[in-house]
């Protein structure tokens, strides 16, 4: 333990920023985190969905790699079927970029914990770079807002990670309009992750417009509803035994169903009509947001990631945002008239 402290303190000490490490300046390719480009969710390599092997997961960073990718998110808390940190081995440093999450991690007994303390988000940011095998994170977010401690004090200990040069930038998680207010307080955050797609606007306006005002970024996920929007097969919504999706009321019965059977009616005739796949039409969507910057997409197959990295990056056209957003207003104003409840009360996800 002392030694591993010791090679710690060594490592803060030859940092002399936050782009340079041991005196090395720090090469991260022609793309930066704030370019826009599809980044790699690696949540589904915890076998919550199809099974994934360490040689599956290997393979899937190769193709995301060498087609252009570089943003791959993990957190700690994703269950540890691959160890993506031997993954990231094969790469050379200068080839990748790497989010990951805190507050939310786990302990020494294997249990999850929460904790947004200063010195938590230390040793939870020292142990994620351990895991990864890395020197520093590119980017650093909470995973939900802490409860032991303010939001503020949360951000302002992660800025402190940051000006040591142990992560690029700092991001939050999961947030709410009111608790984006409070990290602001505390420090200049960069990124914010909160689940968004055509079917599911959790950026409320209010938290758009603070990112706007603030010039800080979005890094949505579940863009593609894991997979309930891009699927054109009829039948679809049987899952495996063992499917994360058996216990989400969205992804089960009629408020599955329903979500379906509108996005192969509604959406499969808009990307027909505009060329594109249904895969396709629902990532530029989140692109057309103007603060979207690094949509995640999750991947358990090699072809599924050569189709993201082949998708344009650039906004929809008014005329294709207009029929998308007239066919959700009608849909959930359908839901409203039926069942009395808003989509998201349907769902189960309010």
């Amino acid at each position: 333990m002392l030694i591993s402290l010791t090679f710690m303190l060594l490592m803060w000490v030859c940092i002399d920023s936050p782009y340079r490490l041991g005196g090395v300046q720090v090469d991260v390719s022609s793309k930066t985190l704030t370019s826009r480009q599809i980044g790699l969710g690696t949540f589904p390599f915890s076998n919550v969905f199809s099974p994934v092997s360490q040689s599956d997961a290997l393979e899937i960073a190769k193709t995301f790699i060498d087609g252009g990718g570089r943003y791959i998110e993990t957190a700690p808390i994703y269950p540890r079927t691959v160890d993506l940190g031997a993954i990231l081995r094969q790469f050379p440093r200068d080839s990748f970029f790497v989010g990951t999450k805190c507050v939310l991690h786990v302990d020494s007994n294997g249990e999850t914990v929460s904790s947004g303390t200063p010195e938590s988000l230390r040793s939870q940011c020292i142990s994620e770079i351990s895991r990864l095998g890395l020197d520093y994170l590119d980017l650093l977010q909470t995973h939900v807002t802490p409860t032991d401690v303010s939001p503020n004090v949360a951000a302002s200990a992660l800025a402190e990670l940051k000006s040591e040069g142990l992560v690029r930038y700092i991001g939050v998680s999961n947030t709410t309009a009111s608790d984006l207010r409070s990290y602001l307080q505390g420090a200049k955050i960069d990124f914010v992750q909160n689940r968004y797609s055509v079917i599911y606007r959790a950026p409320t306006d209010a938290v758009t417009e603070i990112c706007r005002e603030n010039n800080i970024r979005l890094n949505p996920y579940q863009v593609i509803e894991r997979g309930q929007l891009i699927n054109r097969n009829p039948n679809a919504g049987q899952w495996r035994d063992g499917d994360l999706r058996n216990n989400k009321a969205e992804y089960i019965g009629d408020a599955f169903d329903r979500v379906h059977r509108w996005a192969i009616d509604e959406l499969a005739r808009i990307a027909d009509n505009s060329g594109m796949t249904l895969e396709e039409l629902c990532i530029r969507w989140v692109f057309s947001s103007p603060q979207s910057t690094l949509p995640v997409v999750g991947a358990t197959k090699v072809w599924q990631v050569e189709n993201n990295m082949a998708f344009s990056t650039e906004p929809l056209s008014v005329d294709i945002l207009d029929a998308m957003n007239s066919a959700y207003s009608y849909f959930a104003k359908e839901i409203r008239q039926h069942f009395g409840v808003s989509l998201e009360e349907f769902r189960g996800l309010a």
